[in-house]
């Protein structure tokens, strides 16, 4: 090898390992920023939980922020809910916090009513994995939830969409802690589409198992009467469109183990007007429901 050429060999490896060191360093340098950011959010939180957390990783080309290994203890707490890793993204407005490996230790009086329910259905610790998608645009309030999806081992998975206008946040941009106060802030909110779906693992199933056990009746008789005392909401005059909804929610009823509720209202209709509609087949209609079971 020339002499020239071991020049330009020496001063590429030279830059390559220069590179390999710069890009590492400035690695480390977002992950410190971004545990610095994490630090001063879980500072805010203190008051209502202690928050901890094992490693931090943001990505310098994604912007992605991954935290591993954390321990979220709400004040009432014995035990702490744990999280394996919590996935924190956002591209064109749009963002997404998936969590996986969580779990939580039932038998703790922070339940409350909820500890002694679980208790009593044999459940002793649950384990869970959840993801949520949303865009808010603050300048119509326009409040797109793409999908929150909960996904309980040995108990069920719900799936959720939602689409407002009109939604006015708190300062102007969605904050999860924001949901504390759903309620208020749903009230002026115009209803785009919605759907809600569920499946069945094992949870309906064991609650409908200890109920026909209070009442002293087989559990297909248990839910054969509940099936009935659906169907009894039919009136005369009702639309096809809620005597096929009526149907699919007395199948479940009978049956269930799936279910998918969808809301389309034909004209604008505030959260708040849509609960004040008592009657079952107007309410149908005006929310434009379709069931399926």
């Amino acid at each position: 090898m020339t002499l020239k050429k071991k020049i330009l060999v020496a001063t590429g490896l030279t830059l390559a390992a220069a590179l390999v060191a710069g890009a590492a360093w400035g690695q480390m340098w977002l992950n410190r920023r971004a545990r610095e950011g994490v630090d001063r959010q879980i500072t805010r939180l203190s008051s209502v939980a202690c928050v901890e957390y094992g490693s931090v990783w943001y990505g310098a080309f994604s912007h992605d922020l991954t935290l591993k290994n954390l321990t979220v203890a709400p004040r009432a707490f014995t035990k702490p809910v744990r999280v394996g890793r919590m996935e924190i993204g956002e591209e064109d407005g749009r963002r997404e916090v998936v969590l996986t490996d969580i779990s939580l230790d039932v038998s703790q009086p922070g339940l409350g009513r909820l500890s002694a329910l679980f208790s009593s259905l044999g459940y002793a610790e649950v384990s869970a994995g959840a993801r949520l998608e949303w865009k808010y645009l603050p300048a119509d309030g326009r409040f797109d939830l793409d999908q929150f999806l909960v996904t309980v081992e040995d108990m069920g998975k719900l799936d959720v969409s939602l689409d407002l206008s009109n939604l006015r946040w708190p300062g102007g941009e969605f904050k999860l802690l924001s949901l504390l106060f759903l309620r208020s802030i749903l009230d002026k909110s115009v209803l785009i589409g919605s759907s809600v779906g569920y499946e069945d693992f094992s949870l309906i199933r064991r609650l409908d198992e200890v109920q026909a056990k209070k009442l002293g009746v087989p559990l297909e008789k248990f839910r054969e009467d509940r099936a009935r005392a659906t169907a009894a909401h039919a009136e005369p005059g009702m639309s096809p469109r809620a005597a096929t909804d009526l149907a699919a929610f007395e199948s479940f009823a009978r049956d269930p183990r799936r279910i998918v509720i969808r809301l389309a209202p034909e004209k604008p209709v505030t959260v708040k007007e849509m609960s004040r509609i008592k009657d079952y087949g107007r309410w149908v209609d005006a929310m434009g429901v379709t069931v399926e079971s």
